[in-house]
């Protein structure tokens, strides 16, 4: 029986799957909420790091409560973004600094006008190839950049930058934290091709890269659970625990894609991926390392419940100018309800790009092509679904752009994808498209259960 964890930004997930893989109990409590904003530190996004732990103990002494039957390993997943700092025998240094932080966008002191983001793009711009993804707000590099030239980077002994993740791994079993390429690769830092930490980050920015964690391949068993935990948490001791995996390599692994499959995985966002044992490298695609000598070519950023949250919003705005409306949930159930019921294809044409994070050129975001018969909400909801999907098909052809998106089985994964029925729909009945859901609903708490498990 193995343990899965999924530290997530809404929700701590765990879950026991047995030898047959199916999971037998599942556990979630939301996680804290960020630190009150003090003045003049809008753009932080930091969450208390003993709050975290509280919810951790809750969730697996919930999953584990009764259990009958030995845990033979332990995996954890979460945020791939992100960091704490950590000092000597796992001390927190910091609280957790969420991959939603904007303080690497305040302007630089170098006088060009430019932020600490702007400024570690454009100096590293030229190895986009060798990491795989763009830099954003809240990673490692930048915010590490940003610690240092404001004298929060501790000048101790012993400084650890950490993953969320990876501190609580070490937390399990006494360990120095280390990170696995996965994570490593959220950082926006890490040399793909290399295997280790980019030497042009550490010459312009002058991080140590004893800071930095020690990259380990998946699968690595960090440690086993103490005396401590077994007395916090209710684990025997001696139970290995694996290094953590990004959250969306564990919700991939969890849905069984393999290398004649097509993902989308549609959630808050949504990313299309292909696994290949040859990855391409380019600034119009990410590259992210996998398991079992295969990499990812996606695109990630794309529309998914963020932007159907946001039409349900405008919803639920104007039916409060005159009643009592429903719950914004209801109403997204409503108008899946309604557009199954009335399933036939509409004139209006959207452009769902709302929020635009790849700062795609071309985005038009809004409705098209309105007239008196199709201005309605339900019309428009299924333009929505419909417009999502044609980023899909677009991300596909910039992935794979001498094949057909029906040469694959798509694999449908997140929770949009598994529940929007209207979509399903509209794949099957409208493009003929071939797809299955992935076989858990906790993709990526799964997935990591399911890696300890490969790697045990």
């Amino acid at each position: 029986m193995y343990l899965g964890i999924d530290i997530g930004a809404s929700f701590c997930k765990a879950v026991l799957v047995e030898s047959g893989n199916e999971i037998s109990k599942t556990f979630t409590a939301p996680m804290p909420n960020f630190l009150d904003r003090r003045p003049g530190s809008k753009l932080k996004r930091e969450i208390s790091i003993k709050k975290i732990i509280k919810v951790i103990v809750k969730v697996v002494r919930s999953v584990i409560n009764g259990l009958h039957g030995e845990i033979d390993g332990i995996g954890i997943t979460g945020q791939m973004h992100g960091i704490l700092l950590v000092g000597e025998s796992n001390q927190p240094l910091t609280d957790f600094i969420s991959w939603q932080d904007e303080r690497t966008i305040m302007p630089f002191p170098n006088g060009t006008n430019q932020s600490y983001l702007k400024f570690i793009k454009e100096n590293l711009c030229e190895y986009r190839t060798l990491t795989g993804i763009d830099i954003r707000s809240g990673m490692l590099g930048p915010v590490l950049f940003w610690l240092k030239n404001n004298r929060e980077l501790p000048n101790m002994r012993f400084v650890k930058a950490s993953f969320l993740p990876d501190y609580i791994a070490a937390l399990l079993t006494g360990t120095d934290p280390v990170c696995d390429p996965t994570n490593a690769a959220g950082s926006g830092v890490f040399d793909l091709q290399r295997g280790s930490w980019l030497d042009p980050y550490i010459r312009l920015t002058g991080i140590s890269e004893d800071v930095l964690p020690r990259v380990v391949p998946s699968g690595t068993v960090v440690g086993e659970t103490n005396r401590w935990t077994s007395q916090l948490i209710g684990i025997r001791e001696g139970v290995p625990v694996f290094v953590s995996m990004g959250d969306y390599h564990a919700a991939l692994f969890a849905s069984a894609l393999d290398a004649e499959s097509l993902s989308f995985n549609i959630g808050t966002g949504a990313q299309v991926s292909i696994l290949t044992k040859d990855p391409k490298y380019s600034a119009d695609i990410e590259t992210r390392p996998f398991f079992d000598g295969y990499s990812i070519n996606c695109i990630s950023g794309l529309p998914g419940g963020r932007a159907i949250s946001l039409f349900a919003d405008f919803i639920f705005s104007t039916v409060a100018l005159f009643s009592s409306p429903p719950e914004k949930q209801d109403i997204i159930l409503k108008l899946e309800s309604l557009g199954l019921e009335q399933f036939d294809r509409t004139a209006v044409v959207c452009d769902p790009r709302f929020y635009n994070p790849r700062n795609e050129t071309d985005a038009n975001p809004g409705f098209f092509h309105l007239n008196d018969l199709n201005f309605n909400p339900v019309d428009l909801f299924y333009a929505l679904l419909e417009g999502m999907l044609h980023q899909y098909f677009k991300a596909f052809g910039l992935i794979c752009p001498y094949k057909k998106v029906d040469d694959f089985q798509i694999v449908l994964s997140g929770g949009v994808a598994r529940k929007s029925m209207l979509l399903q729909k509209i794949m099957n009945s409208n493009y003929g498209l071939r797809f299955r859901l992935s076989g858990y609903a906790e993709e990526a708490a799964a997935g990591a259960a399911l890696i300890a498990k490969k790697y045990h």
